[in-house]
């Protein structure tokens, strides 16, 4: 079932129809390698000016096949850039200007932390008030509420432990939904699944619930409150939560990767997290304001250190541990760059187009990017180029001095490790297999190696923290988990996922099982095509079937088991096919209902089988006879092991729709 693995795992990026900027950059630079391994050693430098960066950045577009992006580029208060290249649609082709609306996606959530920010100034909301005295209404279950209390930090700081938003509720598009009957979707499935305030989970839902508390604050729906608190304040003149008139303004169409036909237009379940749409323009006079610390002009919108505050965690776990600086703060984060500085903003996308708003504090230079294809080594590409352009003239950042990598970490937490904070509840099947991830010690460095994906190189600070290569600050951090029983634990990798070290038989098993699993399935279709083929060479010969050749339990049985591998395969091949639109998933579809229905068909085929291979004698038969019944009770028994795996971690019996 590895080939249904990886499609849910895919699935996981585009069923939430997020692609998130990572905590790390360390990547980046090797993406753009990869990609430019062709090009002079000049043309992989930083673009010395502007014209020098557009032209890379048209070049990225073209050969990739991206219509367009929308672009703003400010250094202090000063915008160098604000304009679009290429082409908001492509039939009829439509060039896209400064003043062409792009999804900006979950960078919509930085107005929600900037609105509860302000609101906590005006001592009207407090952010460590507990949900359930701000929103009685909506019951959240936590099973640790009596020392663990949900409060609205946690929401927005995504440790609020809540699974991410179902693919019922991103398949919705009904454009007058308000933000109280889009929380209803999900309402009665919402439950902690840690601790509140410990571990980090990116969860739509919680930022999701702190703007319905604004609402109630202000009475009016949050569209409205960003609209007088923010949008006309700043300047952001055509920015807007739902689809402009278009004779009035153009908004860019969205395309998924080889195809020709626009995206329709997806009205979010719950605005306030992913819906809005602005302009170079208009995202040129916000990056003013964030780089101007809460000052537009002579307007004071929020006091010194509020941004600070909005950029930084102060509950997750990994904060406490000691990494430095990254993580996710009040709608707005900051990630350590390739370069080794920290940058802050936020990225996100809906499907078709993706967004990445990125700036450096201390230095006041910063750029938001949008482009309207689903393709995410371009976003990083060209988000890489602008950061090196800004960057150039700027003087490195101190890094954090280095030392030995202590005896304590190669004999209490080198190892292998997995996820335990998945973000959508469904793919925590397939994260606990895909991964899996090596830590161990090389020489003076410490090397990370997950299963699938290159490896990342740290060094050590002290005891148990360590910082990348060309980093500035701790961001991996390892510690005996507090929050349950002590075990080896890492954080900071892979977006801040929380690792769980595996002991040595946990290790063992799951590599054994997921082999044996793996040969199972080609080992069922296999030797029941080679059955078949000596089954019509023996007809053929006599020029009549032998049925004593070929015994009905046993033939019964290989054909169950090749049919439960085909069911894995059909399930892969639907869920590949349901990535390229959410709503062929979340609703009641032929595709949504083949995906519920190919993993009950499994567990059945693998049961009958199983009873059939029982029931057929071993004894008494040919050699080739024995090796054949025992063959497929060896691989019906591995596929039990897959279906119990499966039914325990809710694939068997999962609506996609549900």
């Amino acid at each position: 079932m590895i080939s249904a693995a990886l499609c849910i795992a895919t699935l996981v990026v585009r069923a939430s129809a997020h692609e998130e900027r990572g905590w790390t950059h360390t990547r980046a630079d090797a993406d753009l390698a990869r990609d430019t391994v062709t090009a002079s050693a000049d043309d992989r430098a930083a673009p010395r000016t502007l014209d020098a960066l557009l032209t890379r950045i048209r070049f990225i577009l073209d050969s990739s096949g991206t219509p367009g992006a929308s672009l703003a580029i400010v250094r202090g208060d000063s915008v160098l850039f604000a304009d679009a290249i290429g082409r908001a649609r492509l039939e009829p082709s439509t060039p896209a200007t400064a003043r062409t609306l792009f999804r900006i996606g979950s960078t919509s959530k930085l107005f929600i932390g900037l609105t509860a920010l302000a609101l906590e100034q005006e001592n009207r909301l407090s952010l460590q008030q507990p949900l359930a005295a701000a929103l009685p209404s909506y019951v959240v279950r936590n099973p640790w509420s009596a020392r663990d209390t949900l409060r609205l930090v946690h929401l927005m700081e995504h440790t609020s432990g809540l699974d991410d938003n179902s693919l019922r509720a991103y398949a919705s598009s009904d454009p007058t939904l308000t933000l109280e009957q889009g929380l209803a979707i999900d309402a009665d499935r919402q439950r902690a699944r840690w601790r509140p305030g410990t571990r980090f989970a990116y969860s739509n839902t919680g930022p999701a619930l702190v703007a319905r508390v604004i609402e109630r604050i202000e009475g009016r729906p949050f569209e409205a409150i960003v609209q007088s608190r923010w949008f006309d304040r700043l300047g952001m003149h055509t920015a807007t939560y739902v689809p402009p008139d278009t004779t009035k303004a153009t908004l860019a169409s969205l395309y998924m990767p080889g195809e020709d036909d626009p995206v329709p237009y997806w009205h979010v379940f719950a605005r306030p997290i992913g819906a809005i749409n602005a302009s170079a323009l208009d995202m040129a006079a916000l990056l003013r304001f964030l780089i101007g610390r809460g000052v537009m002009g002579t307007d004071t919108l929020l006091p010194p250190g509020a941004l600070d505050r909005a950029e930084q965690s102060r509950t997750w776990i990994g904060t406490r541990v000691g990494i430095g600086g990254a993580g996710y703060g009040l709608g707005l984060y900051s990630v350590e760059g390739a370069d080794g500085r920290l940058w802050a903003g936020h990225a996100g996308g809906v499907e078709g187009g993706l967004s990445d708003v990125s700036y450096l504090p201390a230095d006041g230079v910063g750029y938001s990017l949008q482009i309207n294809a689903m393709r995410g080594r371009v976003l990083r590409m060209v988000g890489t180029l602008i950061q090196r352009f800004l960057t150039q003239d700027l003087p490195r950042p101190n890094a954090l001095p280095i030392e030995a990598v202590s005896p304590v970490i190669a004999r209490e937490f080198a190892g292998w490790y997995r996820p335990i904070t998945p973000r959508p509840q469904f793919v925590a099947a397939v994260e606990r297999l895909l991964g899996l991830t090596r830590v161990r010690v090389v020489g003076e460095q410490l090397r990370v190696e997950p299963l699938l994906g290159d490896a990342v190189r740290y060094f050590a600070v002290d005891s148990l923290r360590f910082r990348a290569e060309r980093g500035s600050v701790v961001t991996l951090a390892f510690h005996r988990d507090a929050v349950d029983d002590g075990a080896p634990t890492m954080e900071g990798f892979n977006n801040g996922a929380t690792f769980r070290r595996l002991g040595v038989l946990d290790t063992v098993a799951t590599f054994g099982a997921t082999a044996g699993w793996i040969l199972a399935l080609v080992l069922g279709p296999l030797v029941a095509s080679v059955g078949v083929a000596r089954w019509l060479i023996i007809a053929l010969r006599r020029r009549q079937p032998d049925a004593r050749r070929v015994p009905p339990r046993l033939a019964a049985a290989w054909g169950c088991a090749a049919g439960a591998s085909g069911m894995a395969v059909l399930f892969g091949w639907c869920a590949l096919r349901g990535l390229q639109h959410i709503a062929q998933l979340g609703t009641v579809t032929a595709l949504s209902a083949t995906v519920a229905a190919t993993p009950l068909l499994f567990v059945v085929l693998v049961g009958v089988g199983s009873w059939f291979a029982l029931r057929h004698p071993a004894a008494g038969t040919s050699t080739m006879g024995a090796v054949g019944v025992w063959t497929v009770r060896v691989v019906l028994a591995l596929h039990v092991v897959g279906a119990v795996y499966a039914a325990r971690y809710g694939l068997v019996g999962w609506r996609p729709w549900a």
